[in-house]
């Protein structure tokens, strides 16, 4: 099985911003990758001794600040050299929409990492529809390594999903089925320019707020 690790990019650290993330159970998000390892032969490829960590990021757009003609994008709270667009780059215009768009960062030992903002992502999003963007997030990278892998075999791919199964996970998700990377945290800090602040147990402020 390939270990999944989920991140809520909230480079603003603010707080409402962080409670907002998919209410989804993480395992939504193993099944996706697991399901697509089994099916498409070419992930397999790229896996290092059958052992390959994938990580989801995941953000809203409304994070985002500013856009140059290159497709750079700056985020809220970073400055102008501090652009994602340095480090990483959209690379897939085929699945880039009007309100969800994906790139990925350079392959590394053990990790591959893959990123997606849309105004989708927020705390109502479905299990299905989750799922379907994790799919994207995953074609994106095989795309990239692989270009006989296309779009329309991707797709086909998707549409093999058990989404019976899939809405079958607890929705919303309770926060410890969730299991987002900074839920491990002993505390989280969110900040501005002006302001630092700490959210001392994130586990107690969330299900203070959804009132589980």
């Amino acid at each position: 099985m390939i270990d999944v690790t989920r991140n809520w990019c909230n480079f603003s650290r603010n707080l409402e911003l962080i409670l907002t993330r998919p209410r989804v159970d993480y395992r939504i998000s193993e099944y996706v990758v697991n399901y697509i390892h089994k099916t498409i032969p070419q992930l397999d490829k790229i896996l290092v001794k059958n052992y390959y960590n994938i990580s989801l990021s995941f953000l809203t757009d409304s994070l985002i600040t500013e856009r140059d003609d290159e497709g750079c994008i700056a985020l809220y709270g970073m400055s102008t050299v501090e652009r994602l667009g340095a480090f990483g780059h959209f690379t897939d215009w085929d699945y880039n929409t009007d309100d969800t768009e994906y790139w990925i960062y350079g392959k590394r030992s053990t990790l591959l990492d893959v990123s997606c903002y849309s105004s989708k992502l927020n705390d109502t999003i479905s299990p299905r529809e989750y799922a379907d963007i994790a799919h994207n997030m995953v074609s994106v990278l095989l795309k990239r390594w692989y270009k006989r892998v296309t779009k329309e075999i991707m797709d086909e791919n998707k549409s093999g999903m058990d989404y019976d199964y899939i809405d079958s996970f607890c929705f919303p998700a309770t926060f410890e089925n969730q299991k987002y990377q900074d839920d491990i945290a002993d505390h989280i800090l969110f900040y501005n320019r002006e302001a630092e602040n700490i959210i001392p147990n994130l586990m107690e402020t969330y299900k203070s707020h959804y009132k589980e």
